[in-house]
């Protein structure tokens, strides 16, 4: 049976997807944190060998290897 054209069907309410890369727990949480600090670490060990010719190349100077790193 046909509902009637002006009674609304109730909107089915739905929670956003949860992403895959949010931490459900502490131990998730803090393994998160310490990757994040080691690649950039790492990242920054990388970009400190380039010459300053090289970091010029991709847009840097050795100033903003440092001050990136701070911001966030």
């Amino acid at each position: 049976m046909k509902n009637p054209p002006n009674i609304r069907q109730p909107m089915a309410l739905s929670l956003p997807p949860e992403p895959a890369t949010m931490p459900k727990n502490l131990l998730e949480i803090l393994y998160v944190r310490l990757k994040t600090g080691y690649l950039r670490r790492r990242n920054r060990r990388i970009l400190l060998a380039l010459s300053d010719d090289q970091l010029k190349d991709i847009g840097l100077s050795r100033s903003e290897i440092f001050s990136n790193d701070r911001h966030r």
